[in-house]
């Protein structure tokens, strides 16, 4: 059997088939890198925008301010991360000079026990070496004080953007720690809250749908998209669409995502995202 052929037998069955689009797509590589990318965005925008609101009112200020003071909080507790990383790099380098020190000489005049001795010296170091890397990639930054301080906030503004802001950032710690349960409950949240903003509601909803679909609770990811599908700009389009169908992928709706998917490439044939879906398309065949 040829591997094209093989591909296509393995596709027919709904797991192999998710398996085969993850694998060779990219495009449902789902994790909480890739959602704080997005996620890093949305916080960049909508500081912005407090940033140029907030002085317009010394209430705004007050909060501005308050929310700063979290931010440098924040930011404090990445400092110590950043310091410990760069103290065992430091003691890395050091060892990794010593590990690759000249070759040992093994001249007569260099006895065998001197040999042996010299080594044992050098895997020592090396396995030295190795724990310290290993221990310089479990460090991570400690945010559950400026976590707690985030919530709160929110929790003191709720129906104002510096609060929102406050939850989301919240969110995105949740997220780094894998706390998608705890990240659901916030956004949720936070989307009661914002009800009267449109660009809040979409860009929240965009972000919700991902850890809709990070908790596997598909049909609640559908249902954002749909509510998405209502609100969204037509440039916007493209990109939903392309969700629909991996959310209908991943529920085993092979019939639905392919009808979602030729309609994206139906209607917007020029865009990156119907590119992906005709190949995703052809995995069919």
């Amino acid at each position: 059997m040829s591997e094209h052929k093989r591909i296509q037998k393995e596709l027919k069955q709904p797991d192999q088939f998710q398996t085969r689009a993850l694998k060779v797509m990219g495009w449902m590589q789902k994790n909480p890198k890739t959602i704080n990318i997005a996620l890093g965005s949305i916080v960049v925008v909508f500081t912005t925008i407090i940033a140029v609101q907030a002085f317009r009112t010394n209430q705004k200020d007050a909060r501005r301010t308050e929310l700063t003071k979290i931010d440098l909080e924040y930011n404090a507790e990445d400092k110590i991360a950043r310091d410990k990383r760069s103290d065992l790099q430091k003691k890395i380098q050091e060892l990794l000079k010593k590990e690759t020190k000249p070759e040992i000489d093994k001249s007569e005049s260099n006895d065998a026990s001197q040999q042996k001795e010299e080594i044992v010296d050098v895997k020592k170091i090396a396995d030295e070496r190795k724990l310290l890397q290993e221990k310089l990639e479990k460090i991570e930054s400690d945010h559950s004080k400026s976590k707690e301080l985030y919530i709160k906030f929110f929790d003191k503004h709720p129906s104002q953007p510096e609060g929102w802001i406050a939850g989301i950032k919240a969110v995105q710690i949740m997220l780094e720690k894998k706390d998608y349960s705890d990240a659901n409950d916030k956004i949720t949240a936070i989307l009661k809250h914002a009800t009267g903003s449109k660009f809040y509601q979409i860009q929240l909803r965009v972000l919700h749908v991902s850890i809709l679909e990070e908790l596997g609770e598909f049909d609640a990811a559908l249902k954002e998209v749909e509510t998405l599908e209502k609100t969204v700009d037509e440039d916007y389009k493209p990109k939903l669409l392309l969700t629909k169908g991996r959310i209908q992928i991943l529920k085993s709706q092979k019939k639905e995502a392919f009808a979602t998917l030729q309609g994206l490439v139906d209607k917007y044939g020029s865009s990156v995202e119907a590119s992906t879906a005709k190949t995703i398309m052809a995995l069919w065949n």
